[in-house]
């Protein structure tokens, strides 16, 4: 059988092998790319038992699984061993899990390493038929979570790095995120406040994005919805109602550069409904809206005082 181990922690580890089953393979790119993550920042003094485990164990073969595992174990009713206690497991397509352990499962503090592709790149030999096998082994293609385990699932605190660049920490139920939480992307975009269910959900969420705009309010299934305020880099601000991700409701828009305030009713970022828009030279449209535009009744007051009421078309007054 062929079983590539990508993440074996020491050398020796594999010099010191009994398997019969396998050939462990060390891959010098993958430990080079652990030891760039470090000790295990959840519990250090974890990681120190981990060394030393993985230098006295022999590694045990789940078939069931294909998984290897250096830990430590309990024997059931059946003599079936049962990962429980502190250990590192390993899969074929080269992700690995160190930490402790349950009933079998990640369950505790831990860090899983997972890989995303076994596109070719590396050569390795199969152990049995001595054939060549190309697996990629670019740290680009790992994601990396470290925290706290429940029953085999991320579950409290935890700090996941994605391949791509995106970072999230914060907490986590059942594998997704859930409750206060920071996310960061490689474009320096951030997102700060609540999750549910793995959504941005709830008050208080502030999101800014790589051009220093910034959003502050409530967000609903990822989306910017209900109550909030959104500021442009070029200064220009909104505060007020959105519905999918659009100014939609009530709100205030300031253009600071030329001090132009409108205060009234959007829909789909549009001004629609009623609405009062002024400068500071004293001229101001009071009325009504569609699409952006004065469409409908209004009234339009001069810099110089003078009132015109009328009705208003695409923009234009007609009568």
């Amino acid at each position: 059988m062929n079983f590539i181990l990508y993440h074996l922690l020491y050398p020796d580890a594999v010099q010191n092998s009994q398997s019969k089953e396998i050939k462990p393979f060390y891959n010098q790119k993958i430990f080079a790319f652990r030891q760039k993550l470090g000790p295990l920042t959840c519990c250090e003094t974890l990681q120190q038992r981990l060394s030393t485990l993985i230098q006295q164990v022999i590694p045990i073969y789940f078939k069931d699984e294909e998984v290897l595992y250096y830990g430590e174990t309990v024997s059931t009713v059946s003599q079936r061993q049962l990962k429980t206690g502190i250990g590192v497991q390993i899969w074929k397509d080269g992700s690995m899990y160190e930490g402790e352990f349950f009933s079998g499962k990640p369950h505790g503090k831990g860090r899983l390493i997972h890989s995303k592709s076994q596109l070719p790149n590396q050569n390795t030999i199969d152990s049995e038929t001595n054939a060549t096998t190309e697996y990629n082994d670019d740290p680009a293609n790992f994601d990396v979570y470290e925290g706290d385990w429940l029953d085999g699932k991320a579950h409290g605190y935890g700090e996941y790095l994605n391949a791509n660049g995106t970072s999230y920490k914060g907490y986590w139920i059942a594998d997704k995120q859930h409750g206060m939480g920071v996310e960061t992307w490689p474009d320096g975009s951030c997102y700060q406040g609540p999750y549910i269910a793995g959504n941005k959900h709830g008050d208080q969420g502030t999101f800014t994005w790589a051009d220093n705009s910034r959003y502050e309010g409530q967000f609903r299934d990822n989306n910017i919805e209900g109550a909030g305020a959104y500021t442009w880099g070029d200064g220009r601000n909104y505060r007020g109602e959105w519905r999918n991700n659009k100014m939609h409701g009530q709100g205030l828009f300031r253009w600071p550069d030329c001090g132009k305030v409108y205060e009234g009713e959007y829909r789909d970022d549009k001004k629609h409904g009623f609405g009062v828009i002024s400068w500071p030279d004293g001229r101001k449209y009071v009325g009504q809206w569609a699409n952006g535009k004065q469409h409908g009744h209004g009234q339009y007051t001069s810099s110089k005082g003078e009132t015109i009421q009328g009705e208003w078309s695409n923009g234009k007054r007609i009568k």
